[in-house]
């Protein structure tokens, strides 16, 4: 559920509108104004698309609250992993304004910091999103997203800025492991050999063991811009161009996190069907490596591979776990779907998991 439509004063609706535009607003009794979904992280105060006679902007606010999801609370300091300012801050540099490789930010027309919040007026990005794609799209993406980082890798100087994001995937796999780090799971009870099948439930125990090793391999990767959160509602493409938008988390980090995120996040939120993972993770691989050569990248694809995996098994270490005390204490939902049909996407995901965290350990 989105928050209720802030209220806004004509003038910044209009400045919004002439700074995108160039151009008048129109009568604004006729503008339009729906909410957009948010997902519960709670350095977002809501997201609404304004459309008029010509024109149509997003407006997102950003603030610090201490509600919404335990796992997406944002912070107040700048080094903190989400902190709430970041995206805004990396607008104002200017670090987002130039995409490359055919991958792009949105782009943001208007900033107006209002102290306890921040008013981000974006592009409202046409094309089709990301939940919506064929594992082909997902891997024109891939492709795209590897010249993207290679260039920053090895054509463009990094910034260094202090609120940056640095040690993303450490700092989120120390979170969850707050929670899920010393559990074990029942791999015999009948509930979740069902679902997991012929995954091999020793690796899947050893991936709380192996996270320090994991974690160490992706971050020997060179460093990138990175953008955090690289989900499939967070992209739009076409034929010329991937569009990227929510850059909160956005900092320096290694080659191959982003792209391994991708890969588990497209079926464990249902996006595509379960069946299909393993030729995502083809399509994935195959364009990352293949845009990070054309973006200046001279290693070994094996050696981005194997970065991709240690990333997925470093980020995901905790669905398994989850999964096992879902179906222990009889949970009706999994991610926001009937337990049923969730438990055996999820199941999918975490033979795969281990599967991938083995091929490559």
């Amino acid at each position: 559920m989105t928050a209720p439509v802030p209220a806004l004063q004509e003038r910044e609706l209009s400045r919004a509108v002439e700074a995108a535009t160039g151009g008048p607003i129109g009568d604004p009794s006729k503008v339009r104004v729906d909410g957009l979904r948010t997902r519960g992280a709670s350095g977002t105060g809501g997201i609404w698309r304004f459309s008029g006679a010509g024109w149509s902007l997003v407006l997102k606010i950003l603030r610090h609250s201490e509600q919404g999801s335990d796992m997406w609370r944002s912070g107040l300091e700048e080094d903190h992993w989400y902190y709430w300012r970041r995206e805004a801050l990396a607008y104002g540099a200017g670090m987002l304004d130039e995409g490359a490789g055919g991958l792009r930010p949105a782009r943001c027309h208007l900033q107006l910091d209002l102290g306890q919040e921040i008013h981000l007026w974006l592009e409202d990005v046409a094309g089709r999103p990301g939940h919506e794609w064929s594992p082909e799209a997902y891997g024109e993406a891939a492709l795209r997203l590897g010249r993207f980082q290679g260039t920053w890798s090895f054509s463009r100087r990094l910034p260094n800025a202090p609120w940056l994001a640095h040690d993303w995937l450490r700092r989120y796999t120390e979170h969850r492991a707050l929670d899920w780090g010393d559990r074990r799971a029942d791999w015999s009870s009948p509930r979740l050999r069902a679902v997991i099948g012929g995954a091999d439930t020793a690796v899947l125990d050893r991936l709380w063991e192996r996270l320090e090793t994991n974690l160490r391999v992706v971050e020997a990767m060179p460093p990138t811009l990175c953008h955090g959160d690289l989900h499939p509602d967070n992209l739009f493409g076409g034929e010329e161009e991937t569009v990227l938008i929510d850059w909160a988390f956005v900092g320096v980090g290694p080659l191959g996190e982003d792209a391994g995120n991708l890969v588990l996040d497209s079926v464990l939120d249902f996006h595509l069907p379960a069946d299909r993972i393993g030729r995502l993770w083809e399509l994935i691989s195959e364009g990352y490596a293949e845009g990070l050569t054309e973006g200046g990248w001279s290693g070994d694809r094996r050696q981005v591979e194997r970065a991709m995996a240690a990333a997925l098994a470093a980020k995901y270490a905790w669905v398994p776990f989850r999964l096992a005390a879902a179906l222990a204490e009889g949970e009706e939902m999994i991610n926001r779907l009937p337990a049923a049909e969730a438990a055996p996407v999820w199941g999918a995901g975490s033979r795969f998991l281990a599967e991938v965290a083995e091929r490559f350990a």
